[in-house]
């Protein structure tokens, strides 16, 4: 018999039940080690029917983002992490948008169409390493929490996430947020190279190293509406 919603599965290794999650990007979804039988879903389902139901008719309400193609040009652009603020100079349409950096200061030439937020967010995502990784590195060094390697990603649904092999995947959007919040989802992918799951000895180890964590969790929550500009692609 045919599930009584649509949803997607995603295969999680760090997962050891089922649980389901919902998004405005993904909408309804199985998240679990394996890929779940008809009847099992069927059962999850009927057993938080008033769950997904108000969910989903919440996300149908919300408000469809706006296309990072319509925002207006931004006066500055600020790095709170690094401490880094430009000022953005618009310049005269070219045949190709480019941005080029002198000093303090960023001019944006939008290409024949008038489009530059491609441009202006690739100029960004080539600076995120040298503003990131050496706090990475800084907070791995203090806490004593060692990681492999470590990576950039436009995430959509996470800020961060680390692997069994100890790599920590960084959201390039996490260079517009503030630095305590950084440094929160710094030190909770540093916690998972010795917990990966999320068990009370996880959490322990994360107070460990930053006793308000549950604010920082929770400002996560709004963080990319709060921080993340719109025209960042």
């Amino acid at each position: 018999m045919r599930p009584m919603f649509d949803y997607t599965f995603t295969k999680s290794a760090r997962s050891k039940s089922f649980k389901l999650k919902i998004s405005p990007e993904k909408g309804l979804e199985v998240v679990g080690p394996r890929q779940p039988s008809e009847r099992m879903v069927k059962g999850m389902f009927l057993h938080n029917e008033g769950w997904i139901k108000s969910n989903l008719e919440r996300i149908k309400r919300m408000p469809k983002p706006k296309s990072p193609l319509d925002a207006a040009p931004p006066e500055k652009i600020q790095f709170p992490c690094g401490d880094l603020c430009y000022t953005v100079k618009m310049l005269e349409p070219a045949l190709v948008a480019r941005v080029k950096e002198q000093g303090e200061v960023l001019y944006i030439t939008p290409d024949e169409n008038g489009q530059w937020q491609e441009a202006l967010s690739k100029w960004v995502n080539k600076r995120v390493p040298s503003v990131l990784t050496p706090m990475l590195e800084d907070i791995s060094n203090r806490t004593g929490l060692k990681f492999a390697r470590t990576q950039y990603r436009n995430q959509k649904t996470r800020w961060a996430s680390c692997s069994t092999t100890g790599t920590i995947s960084l959201n390039r959007s996490l260079v517009f947020l503030s630095e305590p919040l950084v440094k929160y989802v710094m030190i909770h992918e540093l916690c998972h190279t010795i917990h990966m799951d999320h068990s009370s000895d996880f959490w322990d180890l994360v107070a460990v190293h930053d006793p308000f964590y549950k604010a920082f969790d929770n400002a996560l929550k709004t963080a990319r509406a709060d921080f993340v500009p719109d025209w960042y692609c």
